[in-house]
């Protein structure tokens, strides 16, 4: 099957809410319930006959998920961005830079403040200022956000490109 990681994560996806749906159907559909009269006739109130159907189809989507994941790493762990990093590589540096971004808004949010306290024998100004320059913190912050955003672009680019896997 040819195929890019977009494709394959997509494939990802469907497979595991497929496999969901049978997980769900399994834990609440698994018990035949039927009334037995003193007589010892018998009547069927709930039967589930597809369970044992059900459940190796869900075997096989647990199956197909290992094989496509493994399949999604080795690929992330081996295409390489422009500068030298692999996707995996990038998707965890991708994630500390947001910390930082996060962070960085934080500052930035911050504004230096000067307040009169006035007491019974004495009055003064408690004077806040910040302990970063805020335009540095700025450029840092738009740098920061630069970089994420050209990893992102490589890694789409690499998402599109296109190889073989069996399956």
């Amino acid at each position: 099957m040819i195929t890019n990681l977009t494709d394959l994560t997509s494939k990802i996806q469907n497979t595991e809410r497929e496999a969901n749906t049978l997980y769900y159907s399994l834990k609440s559909n698994n018990i035949n319930t039927k009334a037995i009269e003193l007589d010892g006739r018998e009547q069927v109130l709930e039967e589930y006959p597809a369970f044992e159907q059900d459940y190796y189809d869900y075997m096989a989507k647990l199956s197909l998920l290992s094989r496509l994941k493994a399949i999604k790493s080795e690929k992330n762990n081996s295409m390489k961005l422009p500068n030298g990093m692999s996707i995996q590589a990038a998707i965890v540096e991708i994630s500390n830079k947001k910390k930082q971004l996060v962070l960085l808004m934080e500052l930035l949010s911050l504004n230096p403040s000067k307040r009169r306290i006035t007491e019974v024998n004495n009055s003064y100004f408690l004077s806040k200022e910040l302990a970063f320059d805020k335009a540095q913190m700025q450029e840092e912050y738009n740098r920061v956000q630069r970089e994420i955003d050209d990893l992102e672009f490589e890694i789409g680019k690499l998402n599109s490109e296109t190889f073989e896997v069996e399956l």
